[in-house]
């Protein structure tokens, strides 16, 4: 159950796929969830777009995470 909370001071990539019936505009709503910065990214896919780009999520969420911790995951980008 959502209970509204001061946003998160992080940034947040929000991933969404190009062929889902709910409007990528829907994605912009994860602003209101942090007071730092927010990547949209649109895949391939429909709503279930992790099975369909999964290569390409797996290496935009290792990017992110090396950006913050430099060297951990072994992937430099």
């Amino acid at each position: 159950e959502y209970v509204a909370e001061p946003p998160l001071s992080v940034p947040i990539s929000a991933f969404g796929g190009l062929s889902d019936k709910i409007h990528p505009d829907f994605i912009e709503r994860w602003r209101d969830h942090t007071s730092s910065t927010i990547t949209k990214r649109m895949v391939n896919g429909g709503h279930f777009f992790l099975y369909d780009s999964m290569q390409i999520l797996l290496q935009a969420v290792a990017s992110e995470l090396s950006k913050s911790f430099p060297g951990v995951l072994g992937y430099h980008a």
